[in-house]
């Protein structure tokens, strides 16, 4: 903990600093390491930010990967293998979430390597779930079961974020999904991507939630009354949901049909470019890109861990 704290103290010194002389360095070897690739420099000043901050985060992640900070110590219910693994505070502002079961090692890696990237810019704590916490039902119904027990226990915001979903430009989310309302989604990539409305389409592979006792208890409305086990896209009754979707997905959309106006009072929908951009409409300056699909991208992990995790 003294090492993550220490490291995280130095990054933040670093976010302050402007530049650093080269001839106040030394000649230890060390330095004269970071100093090689600005050798052919004409000038003695050169700009060492980028390179000591990259040097840190090395050292970051791996004490943070050799020494998981696992502060989940009441797991949800179904979690017998143990809790999630948290890097960083579980006093953060923000909590990024993810469930990491079944994916290629080296995408796990990368993965865990682009998501405590963006827990570093937005000084964020990100915890990560590495099985399903529910046996009985399809591995989507855990993000509800991974986000309650981390409201549970206090956390203040959650992002989930699904396993296809990286970062490819850091933001903060608390700059692109400004709502003061309990929770925020994105509308669904048939939409339009800039502008969403409260009966626009819901899509949950990236979504805010704060920690309230309305979306406490949301989520476990939305698990217990709609469990939609056969993993219906459209409710054969129910011609118009407003959007479709399987599991969880189905399950928010259940709720908003069932009961419109709390719906409306506590939940914001947000154009998808804002935070949950479909990869194959990314124009170059998404925040997150989601690659959205099953098991019809089965490809899916390996173009995003070399055209953004590389």
């Amino acid at each position: 903990m003294q090492t993550a704290t220490w490291i995280l103290g130095s990054l933040a010194l670093l976010n302050a600093s402007t530049e650093c002389n080269a001839t106040r360095l030394g000649s230890k070897s060390n330095r004269n390491n970071l100093l090689d690739a600005s050798k052919n420099r004409s000038d003695d000043t050169v700009s060492l930010k980028s390179l000591f901050k990259q040097q840190i985060f090395d050292i970051f992640q791996k004490a943070l990967t050799d020494q998981s900070l696992d502060y989940d110590k009441n797991p949800a219910p179904g979690a017998a293998e143990g809790a999630a693994t948290c890097y960083g505070s579980p006093k953060a502002n923000l909590t990024m979430l993810t469930l990491a079961k079944g994916l290629p090692d080296d995408y796990s890696a990368a993965l865990l390597r682009n998501r405590l990237k963006l827990a570093t810019f937005g000084d964020y704590e990100y915890c990560q779930y590495n099985h399903v916490l529910d046996e009985m039902r399809d591995p989507a119904w855990s993000k509800v079961l991974a986000l309650s027990a981390l409201l549970e226990q206090g956390r203040q915001r959650v992002v989930w974020m699904d396993a296809d979903a990286v970062m490819a430009h850091p933001k903060r989310f608390e700059d692109v999904a400004h709502s003061s309302k309990d929770l925020t989604f994105t509308n669904d990539f048939e939409e339009s991507g800039t502008a969403a409305s409260p009966s626009s389409s819901i899509n949950t592979g990236v979504f805010m939630t704060q920690n309230s006792p309305w979306s406490r208890q949301f989520w476990s409305t939305v698990y217990k009354d709609f469990p939609n086990p056969e993993g219906k896209f459209m409710h054969p009754d129910i011609p118009d949901l407003g959007g479709n979707g399987r599991f969880d997905q189905f399950g928010v959309l259940m709720y908003r049909h069932e009961h419109p106006s709390d719906f409306a009072a506590h939940a914001n929908i947000v154009g998808w470019r804002s935070m949950n951009t479909w990869l194959h409409q990314d124009d170059g300056k998404a925040f997150i890109v989601h690659a959205a699909g099953g098991a019809e991208a089965k490809g899916k992990y390996n173009d995003i861990l070399h055209k953004y995790l590389s």
